[in-house]
């Protein structure tokens, strides 16, 4: 199974998402908030690894 790859400068939805290079995980807070380069190995690949819903005002992950 080939990984979801999502460059970085992406809007993404709210949740966790994991380095395609390193592992490192970044945690996006807002939706259409955009993925950095990663900080510890300056990668610009990522994946989901968990995502945020928000149903009727309150937060599930």
């Amino acid at each position: 199974m080939e990984r979801e790859r999502i460059p970085a400068g992406t809007e993404v939805l709210p949740g966790v998402y994991r380095c395609n290079a390193c592992a490192n995980e970044h945690e996006c807070r807002e939706e259409g908030e955009k993925l950095p380069r990663c900080e510890v190995c300056d990668s610009i690949s990522w994946r989901p690894l968990r995502l945020t819903k928000k149903q009727a005002g309150n937060e599930l992950k």
